[in-house]
């Protein structure tokens, strides 16, 4: 991290999934795990499920199409494939701060290029790519033993179907995944309870945040295994998500392409001193 000057920061949620964004001018901004961990810290002065770090595009970049650029660490400090939530709240943050013109955005992300389309005030689509539907495996979650499918999404998610899934809002650890080998690097987990011919109330789980309001990136992992029956004349479909913070929309594709529809909503902004960064990084 280069000499500091003063820090933007935002804070802002997708249907709850909540986060604090970092303007990176210069494009040397170093979001370690350690300064992630302190803003996400519900007993600090901010408290969030992840941190997004914003920057402008270097030249190169620029060539090749891309608008803006997204870096994501949840709230443990890991670092994150994707956030389907974080980078509509991205892309609102650069409008707001004139980062961003027009009405569809290039977005680079660690999981590659991702198009996000403003929809209507406040609203966006954001296409996603492919899931890929994995093998059976196993959730273990206030002492029941779950069978789920893997899905990719590109993050990595276990997708169970249950009865109810309100009641897997008190869970107050990880989920234990099985087999060992089928999540080297975690997941998060979907609890998945079908309300109709294409909606479902889901409770999330993900991996480094823990119980969160909302998942962008496993509404679609859920979009995704519910569209898995539809024959290619049956799609696009479009299913309607109901997460605790509020609904999402996933649209999947003839191709199987997903895109998902949803909220951005930015709640404050401010700057943070550079001797702060420094001390918590």
């Amino acid at each position: 991290m280069g000499r500091l000057s003063k820090v933007k920061f935002a804070t802002g949620h997708g249907t709850g999934n909540d986060f604090v964004l970092i303007a990176d001018d210069a494009g040397d901004f170093e979001l370690t795990p350690r300064l992630a961990k302190t803003l996400c810290d519900r007993n600090g002065k901010f408290g969030a499920d992840g941190v997004l770090v914003l920057r402008r595009p270097t030249e190169s970049e620029r060539k090749q199409g891309v608008d803006l650029v997204m870096a994501y660490r949840n709230a443990d400090g890991s670092a994150a494939e994707m956030c389907g939530n974080g980078i509509r709240v991205l892309v609102r943050y650069a409008i707001e701060i004139g980062w961003a013109k027009g009405n569809s955005w290039q977005v680079l992300t660690p999981a590659g290029t991702v198009r996000v389309d403003a929809v209507a005030k406040d609203r966006f689509e954001v296409q996603m790519g492919q899931a890929e539907l994995g093998e059976t495996v196993n959730v273990e979650a206030l002492g029941e033993n779950l069978e789920a499918t893997k899905v990719t999404a590109p993050n990595p998610h276990a997708v169970a179907l249950v009865h109810d899934c309100s009641k897997f809002e008190q869970i107050d650890s990880p989920p234990i995944l099985g087999p060992s080998d089928a999540f080297p690097e975690g997941a998060n987990v979907e609890f998945v309870e079908v309300t109709g011919p294409r909606s479902a109330r889901i409770v999330i789980y993900e991996r480094g945040s823990g119980l969160t309001q909302s998942c962008g990136t496993g509404a679609c992992a859920v979009g995704a295994f519910l569209a898995r029956g539809l024959s290619v004349t049956e799609r696009p479909a479009t299913f309607q998500i109901l997460v605790p913070g509020g609904e999402l929309e996933v649209r999947v594709e003839a191709d199987g392409n997903l895109a998902l529809i949803g909220s951005a909503v930015l709640t404050s902004q401010g700057e943070f001193e550079p001797d702060w960064v420094i001390a918590n990084s």
